[in-house]
């Protein structure tokens, strides 16, 4: 089934789109940035479809300034199928490209009236009117009270002179900032200190809004000229404040990215071929959950789509919201779970078809609550503490029942913190903190040695959480805030403290061709700091006779094959194949002469038969090669494959969806699977408990 390109607000023009994460609202400080910003763009959607010029970048903001520039009618090529984005703006183009924009931003044009500029009798009527028309809405006055000079490029200066008269007579939009508002409140361009009044301002406020910016972070170059690319994005952001908005209908909403239970305002807009607004236009709304396919193959809406507003779903009825006077819809909803949300409108009693239906189509990514902070540190693994003048950080990060990262700003921790170094208290702090955007805090400390002349020095960190806003799980790699742990600072001699064992895969088909199959297993030593200890015997062994078996009298010595010495990385690796068809799980033991890992398991699996109901635990599961390894208790380890078009079912809830499946199987403690067939090639059908 093909679908027909949708206006899609994702693809908004990426110029401006890191303005939409910032509300509107006045300066209040001096801080560099843009304060005033749009919430919306109006370069989205069909505005972004390709308008066929040759000489432009294949991507990037000013390509999509460009191509919205020739939606809306403001600018077009200069031959045939060429822009020419480098070629200056001169002041004729500039009265033309702002009258062209007046339209779709709300501007009522006066009739022209000749304003007496004898410079532009020779210009074809267009330009004339333009310029008159400029003039009568006061966005320019001219060179002089005879002269336009039509034919000089614009300067940066004037450019942001008649962009800022331009947003004086314009309607403010949804989201946008009337220009009367905005207090500029950085002086950072040292070029614009000398100029006039008019360009002085112009250049402050138009960077307060996110129109313009620097041709440095000191500078403004007021006098360099400005081209047709460059004009194409400072009009492109303008209009944003505007209530332009492209052909069609368009849906934007402040943050596509939201926590599970927020509200959040959508936008809609519906304008006609010219841009004008629509207005009591009905607008049908519904969504489709993440992960169903709310379409049936006709391209008409199945069972999974949701009605959000109308009497019918999917159908343009008589209960559909409708625009007001500028051609606009506000909703405003509450976000439950991931999903997809179509708008679009039609003749009354059309149903909805995805084929053949013109939408605005908007994709919502939904996070779980915070329901705790996690901290962990930057510590080396294996590290049991620091020499001094290594710095450590701790990082508290919202995270919510899944202890994945939530992204909420402005949460607080109050945290007590007593460094020691030798004996004595350096610093004690108690002090409360707030996450950044990312939901997190971050704290770093850094002890130094007090006497590097004596080596039985010592240092540590005390931390205490005293209050926050969610309870703080500690996965630090001293577990600093479990009971009267701490952190030690030290200049002690370095000793082998921490063997750490890994294998290179979860499992291993078994074979009995005479090589076996292979499987590596690796071993990394480490000192009490976590750095690499070189040039020390590791002794492999395990529980299976046909794998990293012992030596035959002794328990506790690896076969001569199975001795390795660790590299300048702490680390030694040992390679070994198993000859036999038998299934089981390995338990594979390292150690050196001081020191014992922790044991490992390996699965030693086979495909199951085909056509055969297998009933079994699930011990091991390989989400991104969809593949489980199950234990059917009678000794026999399967490896069995899955995907999404296989049947999926819960023993007590019915039919459950792959995505369900999938964390079912990853979150259960202990997963009961029957498989009733096992062929690779057909439909399988699987059952959890």
């Amino acid at each position: 089934m093909s679908r027909r390109s949708p206006w899609v607000v994702l693809a908004v023009l990426s110029l401006v789109g890191s303005l939409l994460a910032l509300s509107a609202g006045p300066a209040i400080s001096k801080n560099g940035e843009a304060d005033d910003l749009a919430l919306y763009s109006a370069c989205l959607g069909s505005a972004l479809v390709p308008a066929g010029f040759g000489d432009l970048p294949p991507i990037g903001s000013f390509r999509d300034a460009i191509n919205c520039m020739a939606h809306y009618g403001i600018m077009e090529e200069r031959l045939p199928g060429l822009f020419d984005p480098n070629l200056g703006v001169t002041r004729d183009q500039m009265a033309l490209f702002l009258i062209r924009t007046a339209g779709p931003a709300g501007i009522d044009l006066p009739r022209p009236v000749d304003q007496g500029f004898e410079d532009i009798d020779d210009l074809p009527a267009e330009v004339r009117d333009a310029v008159n028309q400029l003039v009568e809405l006061g966005i320019t006055r001219g060179k002089t009270a005879r002269s336009y000079d039509p034919f000089s490029v614009v300067t940066r200066r004037q450019m942001a002179v008649f962009l800022m008269r331009f947003l004086e007579e314009a309607p403010v939009a949804e989201g946008g900032v009337s220009i009367e508002s905005v207090v500029p409140d950085d002086t950072q361009f040292e070029d614009i200190r000398d100029l006039p009044h008019d360009p002085y301002d112009a250049v402050r406020l138009l960077f307060e809004m996110g129109v313009t910016s620097g041709t440095s972070a000191t500078t403004f170059g007021p006098d360099q000229p400005v081209t047709r690319a460059q004009m194409a994005v400072f009009i492109s952001r303008m209009l944003a404040h505007t209530n332009a908005r492209p052909a069609g209908i368009t849906m934007q909403v402040e943050n596509r990215s939201v926590t599970a239970g927020d509200s959040v305002d959508l936008v809609i807009s519906v304008r006609d071929d010219d841009h004008q607004p629509m207005v009591d236009t009905p607008v049908d709304l519904f969504y489709v959950p993440q992960g169903d396919d709310g379409f049936v193959s006709s391209g008409r809406c199945g069972s999974k789509a949701v009605l959000e507003w109308g009497d019918t779903r999917c159908t343009i009825d008589l209960g559909d919201e409708t625009t007001d006077g500028d051609g606009t819809l506000f909703y405003t909803m509450i976000v439950e779970q991931g999903l997809e949300m179509f708008a679009w409108t039609d003749d009354l009693g059309r149903p909805f078809d995805l084929d053949d239906t013109e939408y605005a189509w908007l994709v919502f990514n939904v996070s779980k609550p915070a329901e705790n902070f996690l901290i962990t540190d930057d510590m080396r693994e294996g590290a049991r503490k620091l020499p001094f003048g290594r710095t450590v950080t701790f990082t508290f990060q919202l995270v919510d029942e899944d202890e994945t990262a939530v992204a909420e700003e402005d949460v607080e921790i109050r945290i007590e913190t007593v460094e020691e170094n030798d004996g004595r208290i350096v610093h004690d702090r108690t002090r409360t903190y707030a996450t950044d955007s990312s939901g997190k805090v971050e704290l770093s400390f850094r002890l130094s040695d007090p006497d590097s002349d004596d080596d039985d020095r010592d240092g540590e960190l005390n931390m205490d959480v005293l209050s926050s806003d969610e309870p703080v799980i500690d996965k630090t790699t001293v577990r600093i805030l479990t009971g009267s742990n701490r952190l030690l600072w030290s200049d002690n001699e370095e000793e082998p403290t921490t063997l750490l064992l890994e294998k290179s895969s979860a499992y291993t088909t078994v074979s009995d061709s005479g090589n076996g199959a292979r499987n590596r297993v690796t071993a990394t030593l480490l000192d009490q700091y976590g750095d690499p200890v070189r040039n020390v015997r590791v002794h492999f062994t395990s529980n299976d006779e046909e794998g990293l078996w012992h030596q035959d009298d002794t328990e506790d010595e690896a076969r001569n094959a199975y001795r390795k010495t660790t590299s300048s990385k702490g680390v030694a690796t040992v390679t070994y194949y198993r000859d036999s068809d038998e299934m089981g799980i390995e338990t594979i033991y390292a150690a050196t002469e001081d020191v014992q890992a922790t044991a490992i398991e390996h699965y030693w699996v086979d495909q199951p038969p085909d056509d055969v109901e297998i009933k079994g635990e699930v011990v091991y599961h390989d989400a991104h090669r969809e593949t489980l390894v199950v234990d059917d208790d009678k000794g026999n380890l399967y490896e069995i494959g899955y995907d999404r078009n296989d049947q999926f079912n819960h023993d007590k809830d019915g039919p459950i969806r792959y995505e369900a499946f999938k964390e079912a199987i990853d979150e259960g403690d202990r997963i009961t699977i029957v498989i009733e067939s096992n062929d690779p090639d057909d439909v399988n059908a699987f059952t959890i408990s």
